[in-house]
């Protein structure tokens, strides 16, 4: 199956933005999850990008 990934930038992408409305109307849709959207950690966006797209 294909996946949609979107990957919110600083501080997340809060509503309403745009990628909120992809994942909420696509079902195939999986947004990054950040711990620290305030705090970029390179590495840690880097993990979960790979880890997502592993799966």
């Amino acid at each position: 199956m294909t996946r949609t990934l979107l990957v919110p930038g600083i501080n997340g992408s809060p509503e309403p933005h745009w990628q909120h409305w992809w994942a909420a109307t696509d079902p195939t849709a999986l947004t990054i999850e950040q711990r620290e959207w305030a705090d970029p950690a390179p590495e840690a966006w880097e993990a979960e990008i790979a880890g997502a797209i592993l799966t």
